[in-house]
């Protein structure tokens, strides 16, 4: 059963990551306590774990920006920090509040957020659970090396999401190990995590720019290849002032299959991938961990929209 992610006070919890079932029962009762949020889904997993998205907006046809969070399983990290966003937002707007002089009224009536906390909800619970309740466990585990699943980043056929949207070679045979880290998926958009989502943005087409959130990694990465929109890179630069992490170069960030190259090749929009300055070895169930994270990505979230 769900644990309860209110305390007495009415007041969401934070302090460390909830599983899948938490994480929805969670953004229900934000969805009840706020009017101003709407809760949908954009498909379902592999293991038919449904795909929640939040927005926030009155306009739903005004220019939207797009925030996703937990492509890999080890990502423990980023679906707090969005679901803390999300509270925070429609709270402040609750009361009143201005939030890094944004004023909020103006925000919700002229920009619409969508909000992705989880995109790999089947790679987040194995990396959490381990295999032993999944009905493929078996190959899970052979495609693992073992009952250890602390290092799963993939989702529940052990694909990288994060490289499963453009250009991937075919994964190795079947009686072949496979690498869970590594494996792009058969084609691009075979995944059904990674299809929904690509499928959302077209359907969405006021979705003018997409940020991705990372546990690993301290840059912010705006291009593929030597692809990049006009006002790119400024972005880009105002974010890494907001955020403390650095604007990354073609020499030093590893390209090829993310949403960002996806979203620029297809709809030619500006798009970011941000790491947040904390990696993989990080003691996920220090308190201190979650506050951390959304104290880097806070004020880019709230400002963001305003720079589309």
């Amino acid at each position: 059963m769900a644990e309860n992610v209110m305390q007495a006070t009415g007041k969401m919890m934070f302090q460390r990551a909830y599983d899948y079932r938490t994480m929805v029962e969670y953004l229900g009762e934000l969805c009840v306590k706020y009017s101003c949020l709407e809760l949908g889904y954009i498909g379902t997993s592999v293991l038919d774990r449904p795909i929640p998205v939040v927005t926030i907006g009155q306009n739903k046809h005004s220019r939207s920006v797009l925030y996703l969070g937990g492509i890999h399983g080890t990502d423990l990290l980023t679906p707090g920090a969005l679901l803390r966003f999300i509270a925070e937002y429609a709270d402040s707007l609750h009361t009143g509040r201005r939030m890094y002089n944004v004023n909020l009224p103006y925000l919700f009536e002229n920009r619409t957020i969508h909000i992705l906390p989880m995109l790999n909800p089947d790679g987040y619970e194995i990396r959490r659970y381990g295999a032993a309740d999944e009905i493929v466990h078996d190959r899970l585990i052979k495609q693992n090396g073992g009952n250890d699943f602390r290092g799963w980043r993939g989702n529940a056929r052990g694909v990288d999401l994060w490289r499963n949207f453009t250009e991937c070679p075919e994964l190795p045979a079947d009686d072949e190990p496979i690498s869970p880290a590594g494996t792009p998926g058969l084609s691009p958009e075979s995944e059904p995590e990674t299809a929904a989502l690509c499928n959302y943005l077209r359907i969405f087409d006021e979705i003018a720019s997409v940020i991705s959130l990372h546990t690993m990694g301290s840059s912010i990465r705006y291009f593929t290849a030597d692809r990049y929109t006009p006002r790119s890179r400024t972005i880009a630069r105002l974010l890494s002032r907001m955020t403390g992490c650095t604007v990354a170069s073609n020499a030093d960030t590893e390209a090829g299959g993310s949403l960002t190259d996806w979203f620029l090749r297809e709809q030619n929009k500006p798009a970011f991938e941000c790491g947040c300055l904390v990696d993989e070895t990080t003691d996920v169930t220090d308190p201190a961990q979650y506050a951390k994270v959304y104290t880097v990505f806070r004020e880019a979230l709230f400002s963001a929209p305003l720079l589309i």
